[in-house]
């Protein structure tokens, strides 16, 4: 029987880092078992903070591949496999996760020393395992993502001038 879920939020900055957040990156932790939600730089460091470890049965869930959601991957990868990581990982994201992996391999060698379960999802697919099972509503569309960074790049330079004009 389940002893329930525990949430660990290991980044919760927008698309920018700050000194107190990390980028995207959410744990979910239930009878051994890890699901990451999106993998934003830094994860590895912050589920070091947080006592995760690194060979667990593990799902990574990527919901976009805008950068600040799946740049942390190559690291953890990397991060895993130095630490002699074991177990298979069960990885998932929408079209395009295949072709991010082929480029992050070709410069780096391949990063993992285990098997790398990878898979693109469409709308509507369902993600079933023995333990757990996690699908999008059947009624997901995919659509763009808007991150502020434009707006937050705005609000910088009409700062800079401020601080220029005075």
């Amino acid at each position: 029987m389940s002893g329930g879920i525990d949430v660990v939020f290991l980044g919760t900055g927008g698309s920018l880092p700050t000194k107190e957040r990390g980028l995207p990156s959410v744990a979910l932790r239930r009878d051994g078992e890890l699901i990451l939600l999106d993998c934003g730089e830094g994860t590895q460091r912050q589920m070091m903070h947080a006592g995760l470890g690194f060979n667990r049965p593990t799902i990574i869930l990527i919901s976009h591949l805008h950068g600040d959601h799946i740049l942390g991957l190559p690291g953890l990868l990397q991060t895993m496999s130095s630490l002699a990581r074991d177990k298979p990982l069960d990885l998932y994201g929408p079209k395009g996760l295949m072709k991010f992996l082929n480029l992050i391999y070709r410069p780096l060698g391949y990063p993992a020393n285990f098997k790398v379960r990878a898979k693109e999802l469409s709308p509507g697919q369902k993600v079933d395992r023995a333990s757990i099972s996690l699908g999008l509503p059947s009624r997901s569309t995919i659509f763009p993502v808007s991150h502020t960074l434009l707006k937050r790049k705005n609000v910088q330079d009409a700062s800079i001038r401020k601080r220029r004009s005075a």
